[in-house]
């Protein structure tokens, strides 16, 4: 190797190195994304079944409303009084300005129709803030969420530019199977030492037929570009892409690859079939179990190695072989 090549190859592992840990970083961060927009959309169902019950609370509180005041007129007309606050028989009860025509009217059906009145607007209140509160979670968590994206997405094109940059040089200087032999893979393995949650959530397991129905719409999406939280023809990350070929073959998945990794029966690698799914779990990927998700092909430009997946941002679905640095297991959904 010439000498000349030495400070540039230095530079090359030092930069590959913050590559390797910024598209991990971005690989956790896009995980937690999804997991993200799973979570808020659970989210959303509870608030509108809170919004539901609110509504339900709402009425029983004016029918309670009108059956009291009858109860308080009734009690009036007949005699039957003691003494209690005017506002009971206001339209609106928080109103303490209201008229004192029936001030001291009170019996048992009153006060049984009071409590009633008070445990319905107790719980209409408690629903409320338990919907606010919800709502202020999700607003935070998207905020959250889309400032992590930017960073992430700046450090991973910045990194990438300094690598493409530098890699020119310095295979301009030694050539391209010198270049190849220095670049040589990372060893493999995870690092990866969390609970193992595969298939702790799984449901019908895929037939032959629908595994193949999932690849064929997988390949679909060659050249579609990577976007973050992406599902659809414009563009998907690497559980969208997953989430929409098994849809397409009649299994539902959530949009999450740690929530796959769940959904899907373990199998050993020496049975993989087409339509596996292959999960990773990358140095500096923290304490999200997986991170990247791929879908074996079984058959393709990479022979029976071939494997399909949208790998990251600024790239494209696209084929690849298998690789096994990061890899946790694999599964079928």
């Amino acid at each position: 190797m010439p000498s000349a090549a030495q400070p540039l190859l230095t530079k090359l592992i030092g930069v590959a190195g913050i590559i390797k840990r910024d598209e991990g970083r971005a690989a956790a961060l896009s995980e937690q994304y999804d997991q993200a927009r799973v979570d808020l959309h659970a989210a959303d169902v509870r608030l509108a079944a809170l919004d539901k019950k609110l509504r339900a609370a709402a009425k029983r509180s004016d029918a309670t409303r009108v059956r009291l005041r009858q109860a308080a007129i009734q009690a009036y007309v007949t005699g039957q009084t003691t003494a209690v606050a005017s506002s009971l028989l206001a339209n609106n009860l928080s109103n303490q300005s209201m008229v004192d025509v029936y001030a001291s009217i009170a019996t048992a059906h009153v006060n049984r129709a009071l409590k009633a009145f008070a445990k319905a607007a107790a719980a209409a209140e408690r629903l409320d803030a338990g919907a606010r509160a919800a709502s202020s979670a999700k607003a935070h968590a998207l905020a959250d969420i889309g400032s992590s994206r930017k960073l992430a997405i700046r450090l991973e094109q910045k990194a990438a530019a300094d690598y493409k940059r530098i890699s020119g040089q310095l295979l301009a200087l030694v050539g391209a199977k010198e270049f190849a032999r220095l670049m040589s893979p990372m060893p493999v393995g995870s690092p990866y030492k969390g609970p193992n949650l595969a298939g702790s959530a799984l449901g019908k397991v895929a037939v032959p037929l629908q595994s193949l129905a999932a690849v064929a719409a997988a390949k679909k999406f060659l050249g579609v570009p990577y976007v973050w939280g992406g599902a659809s023809r414009k563009g998907v990350d690497c559980s969208g892409l997953v989430m929409l070929a098994w849809r397409a073959a009649g299994i539902p998945l959530e949009h999450s690859a740690t929530a796959q990794w769940e959904e899907s029966e373990p199998v050993p690698l020496s049975h993989l079939r087409p339509g596996d799914l292959l999960f990773y779990h990358f140095a500096h990927d923290g304490n999200t179990p997986i991170t990247h998700v791929v879908m074996y092909v079984g058959s393709g430009p990479y022979g029976r190695a071939t494997i399909i997946q949208a790998a990251s941002q600024g790239t494209r679905v696209a084929y690849g072989a298998v690789y096994f640095s990061g890899l946790v297991s694999a599964g079928r959904p």
